[in-house]
Parts: structure tokens; C-alpha cells; sequence
């Protein structure tokens, strides 16, 4: 029953948007369905073209904690299909990450 649930979720997640935008909609109604959450801005590697591979001094450095990820995702998870955790760091130094990750898919929101 749970799958059932989540593959009408994804359905109605992704056409949504389609709709409110056929239609000409400005505002939208909806949370969304797909997001990113930085699960930390740092990073063992220099790339030239990451700004954290640069050391740019502009952003404080961490990673974000399981207790405001589970808040996030309690907060809108039941809109969610999928969170990507990864942007400018290096995901797999968080040392909460693969709780972050089945926490995520107890809920059946799929993790990129």
C-alpha cells in the first residue's frame, strides 16, 4: 500500500506543475515536489570551478544537522519525491548522512 501511495504521489507531484502552467497560473498552490538540501559545504577536493574547492570565504562552513534535516522533511515531506543532497560539498563527509538518507525513505521520498 505504501509504494501505491508513493507512485500516485510521484505522479501528482510531477503533472501538477505541468497543469498550473498550461493554465497560465502566476501563484502556485503547491509545495514543491523535488528540492536540494546542502548537506554540507565543505570538501577535500580544489576544483577550479566550485566555490568551495576555491575556499570562498563568503559562506560559513559545516553541515547541516539531522535535527533541522528531519524538520525540513517533516515540515513538507509529504509533498516530497525527491531531495538531492549534494550542491557545492561533499555529501559523504556529513557523519549524519545515512541517517538523513533512511530517514528520507521511510517516507518514501527517493535520494540523490
Amino acid at each position: 500500500m505504501a509504494r501505491k501511495k508513493s507512485a500516485i504521489k510521484k505522479v501528482y507531484s510531477s503533472a501538477i506543475p505541468h497543469i498550473y502552467a498550461f493554465l497560465g497560473k502566476t501563484s502556485l498552490p503547491y509545495y514543491p515536489s523535488k528540492i536540494s538540501i546542502e548537506s554540507g559545504n565543505l570538501c577535500n577536493l580544489r576544483c577550479p570551478l566550485c566555490p568551495t574547492g576555491q575556499q570562498d570565504k563568503s559562506a560559513r562552513k559545516g553541515f547541516i544537522s539531522f535535527d533541522i534535516f528531519k524538520k525540513v522533511v517533516d515540515e513538507i515531506g509529504q509533498h516530497l519525491t525527491v531531495i538531492r543532497l549534494y550542491n557545492w560539498g561533499e555529501p559523504m563527509l556529513n557523519k549524519d548522512l545515512l541517517s538523513m538518507i533512511h530517514y528520507a525513505k521511510k517516507r518514501g521520498i527517493d535520494i540523490i
